[in-house]
């Protein structure tokens, strides 16, 4: 039995509706998330009634392209590490290697990617000629949606070994962030104070750090 169709109707009932009552008329595949729409970075699937159209075909392509996209930023940040110099009783260079995981996840509320703002950071690499330093700590990112620069705070413990000694210290960290919100890849510039837990003050040292990151 054929049945006559509604949604026009419900269309013409709804356009006289307040503009909350009209969105929640309208049929799900016609309705689009709240708030700003995403970036063209792995945007979330457009919703369709069951057919597959070509816009959804090259959907899927551009998906394709952000998912290489993002496995060359991850091994771009992997590889390449992050120079840094070391000063107390004199300049030491050290190249450092790190990795950061998002502890809030990657995605809005709307499935568009973001830059997390909480994080867990891992880094380790040498001290030039003299022995070896490894780090483990939490970063907090403060980076509003339209600002291609971000300030971060962090805390940390770190154990390093040079001056034929070894340091175990907590490590407090401040960073600048150069790059956009809603895709991988960024420039990072880290300076930090090595707190001994055992020994003088004097015995610390501060790190400068610059580096490409996934996040």
């Amino acid at each position: 039995m054929h049945r006559p169709r509604t949604w026009p109707l419900v269309l013409a009932i709804s356009a006289l509706l307040p503009g909350g009552a009209a969105a929640q008329a309208l049929p799900p595949a016609m309705q689009t998330p709240s708030g700003p729409a995403c970036s063209d970075y792995l945007p979330p699937p457009r919703p369709h009634g069951g057919h597959i159209t070509d816009a959804d075909v090259y959907q899927g392509m551009g998906r394709v392209a952000d998912v290489f996209k993002d496995i060359y930023w991850r091994g771009l940040a992997a590889i390449v590490p992050s120079p840094a110099l070391l000063l107390r009783d004199r300049a030491r260079a050290a190249i450092l290697w790190s990795v950061s995981i998002g502890l809030d996840g990657n995605e809005d509320e709307r499935g568009c990617w973001r830059t997390p703002r909480h994080r867990f950071a891992v880094e380790g690499g040498t001290v030039l000629g003299e022995g070896l330093s490894a780090r483990a700590g939490y970063r907090y990112l403060f980076q509003p949606a339209t600002s291609p620069l971000g300030l971060g705070f962090g805390l940390g413990a770190q154990l390093a070994d040079y001056d034929e000694k070894a340091r175990l210290s907590v490590s407090p960290e401040a960073s600048l962030r150069w790059g956009p919100t809603e895709r991988p890849g960024s420039l990072s510039l880290l300076a930090r104070r090595d707190v001994p837990l055992a020994g003088p003050f004097s015995e610390g040292a501060w790190w400068f750090l610059i580096g490409v990151s996934y996040f």
